[in-house]
């Protein structure tokens, strides 16, 4: 096969046992492609044996095991950098498990075929740009190691990832719940890469992070004049995000005035900037997430029970880390590699190190395993950390107490208010000490400790150098 040139024809090989489908298949791309047919997955690996393919288009039943097969089979970059499955509307589970073992991305033959063409050379694109043709293609970072860090082998993760995987290649809202640290962003992230608007812009907003009378502007955007310090035009995140994917972290701190605003994007697809009159249109999806009860706030009041249906048409459940525990080995592993890469190290954590984080409860969830793994990697001085090197005194103390309010009734709100009040009790209001042993930064531990009306613990070292 002569060797790859910009104006090479790119090959393709269609792997579907049905003959009159991949007549179909291959008679709408074969104008823009050089295309190779088989029958099934055996018949396809003898093909790969003695030939290279820019793409291979595999259908994933009735053959599904041996597509799966044909993945794991000692595939390389060089054989084939881009596999797509295609199935039906009924057979996306089975897509699913195909691109856990490997593949690029997945069409549903039944609503696709007519912008497989485009989607074909779309996927080809992005895997140049983004795998180089190397064996370490899993590890590069954003990639392959980005999706083990979402998805983990878990049940309860397992079952998310099916239904975010349903919902990723539609223009749906999506509304993520989770504690803080569970990696809502992450996962809005993954259902960004996996539908058709992966290469378009991804925007991500924290409203909580946002001073209350700015929301409005950086949302939706301002012309100049709008108001005292508006010296020129500002786009606003939905038009960052045009064509893309806007996620709304902490959605529930929207305030209840721009609920309607926000609610006429999601019905009219319009807006306008503040102190503006031109309508615009939004063509972003939107993604909301929240750690708080939003049925909750819905009851008392503070949200739009019209705003939540429109936001919930899928609703995502992140599993808190401590009910998930087999993924943890895993995510141990992976944050090791990331970190004894980034610093040249090689530490690998002793048995009693091991069980320290198996028996942790992980209030701070995924952001505070791998805080503990990143110092961990830093400070060991030689090869084996131990659980000394990973927790204090003081921060295995607190572990106690999640444990002790995961008891209590009350709602997730309730419960993290209590813990954090209590943190904050127990450090003397010291912020930065808290922050470390809930696991979050200190920004977030700023804006919770407003928002649950906790200053006056705070004050007691508020102006404590380092605090």
């Amino acid at each position: 096969m002569p060797q790859r040139s910009a104006h090479r024809v790119p090959s393709i090989l269609v792997v579907e046992d049905d003959p009159g489908i991949r007549d179909s298949i291959v008679s709408v791309i074969v104008p823009r492609f050089h295309v190779e047919e088989a029958r099934d997955a055996a018949q396809a690996a003898e093909i790969l044996a003695n030939q290279r393919f820019d793409c291979v288009l595999a259908g994933v039943r009735p053959s599904g095991d041996g597509v799966l097969a044909l993945l794991r089979g000692g595939r390389s970059p060089q054989e084939f950098p881009v596999f797509i499955v295609m199935c039906s509307a009924a057979e996306i589970s089975e897509a699913a498990d195909a691109v856990r073992a490997g593949a690029d991305d997945f069409i549903i033959k039944d609503v696709e075929i007519a912008g497989l063409v485009e989607r074909i050379e779309k996927v080809i694109g992005r895997s140049a740009k983004t795998h180089p043709p190397s064996s370490t293609r899993n590890l590069e970072p954003g990639t392959r190691n980005f999706e083990r860090m979402v998805v983990g082998s878990s049940s309860r993760m397992q079952k998310v990832m099916r239904l975010a995987r349903r919902a990723a290649p539609y223009p749906v809202a999506v509304l993520i719940f989770g504690e803080t640290g569970t990696g809502k962003e992450l996962l809005a992230k993954w259902i960004h890469r996996m539908s058709d608007r992966s290469d378009r812009p991804f925007v991500a907003v924290n409203l909580a992070a946002i001073p209350s009378d700015l929301i409005e502007s950086t949302l939706f955007g301002h012309e100049k004049g709008a108001f005292t310090g508006a010296i020129g035009q500002r786009v606003g995140k939905f038009g960052l995000a045009q064509n893309g994917t806007l996620l709304l972290d902490e959605i529930t701190e929207l305030k209840l005035e721009l609920q309607p605003k926000l609610l006429r994007v999601l019905q009219e697809g319009e807006y306008e900037r503040v102190g503006g009159e031109r309508t615009l249109s939004n063509e972003a999806r939107i993604i909301a997430a929240t750690n708080r009860d939003i049925h909750a706030a819905t009851q008392r009041g503070e949200f739009r029970s019209d705003l939540l249906y429109r936001l919930n048409v899928v609703t995502l459940q992140l599993p808190p880390l401590r009910e998930r525990r087999e993924d943890i080995p895993e995510f141990i592993d992976l944050f090791l590699a990331k970190y004894n890469s980034l610093y040249g190290r090689s530490v690998r954590l002793s048995p009693d190190a091991m069980e320290a984080l198996m028996d942790h409860s992980w209030p701070g969830n995924i952001r505070e395993l791998e805080n503990v793994i990143q110092h961990a990697v830093i400070v060991v001085g030689v090869e084996y950390a131990t659980r000394d090197d990973l927790f204090d005194d003081e921060i295995s103390g607190h572990d106690g107490l999640a444990l002790q309010l995961a008891d209590r009734e009350g709602s997730l709100e309730d419960l993290e208010q209590q813990y954090i009040g209590e943190i904050l009790r127990r450090t003397d209001g010291h912020q930065g000490h808290a922050a470390k042993i809930l696991g979050i930064d200190r920004k977030t531990l700023h804006n919770k400790i407003i928002k649950y009306g906790l200053r006056p613990t705070l004050e007691l070292k508020q102006g404590c150098k380092g605090s």
